[in-house]
């Protein structure tokens, strides 16, 4: 930081695209949550909200119960995850474990980290909901 900055072309993302060993990993991650994570969103926000549309009694019920996550936030909604989903003493663990079944390392195992962020993601879908629901009744 005391010496002035000197160019050397590309050889940075010469060295990250060859011998950077964490790059390609944490490309194909970002891809995934990238991909994965928005298509869920998406298709979930539309699918509340063609539900919710459709609903005659009770629609201002749902309505709030499925925006009030969004609401939440962000720091609070993922302490409530990391606490339900904790390894060893999470709730769903431990009726995962009553049922006989195996109780994953949400956000500490390689292979359930991904699914456990999607989840956390979809926890608060509130505002695609909304938006969705206002073109859905033609709101201009």
């Amino acid at each position: 930081g005391f010496r002035p900055p000197v160019f050397n072309g590309l050889a940075n993302w010469s060295y990250v695209f060859t011998d950077y060993p964490l790059f390609w990993p944490a490309m194909r991650n970002t891809l995934w949550l990238v991909l994965v994570m928005v298509s869920c969103r998406v298709v979930f926000g539309l699918g509340v909200g063609l539900l919710i549309t459709r609903i005659r009694t009770g629609a201002g019920i749902f309505r709030t119960l499925f925006y009030l996550p969004y609401l939440a936030p962000p720091v609070a909604a993922t302490l409530a995850f990391v606490f339900l989903l904790n390894p060893g003493t999470g709730p769903v663990n431990t009726v995962l474990e009553s049922l006989g079944l195996p109780a994953p390392g949400w956000f500490t195992d390689a292979d359930w980290s991904k699914p456990a962020l999607t989840a956390l993601a979809l926890w608060g879908v509130g505002d695609l909901m909304v938006i969705f629901m206002a073109a859905l009744l033609d709101v201009p």
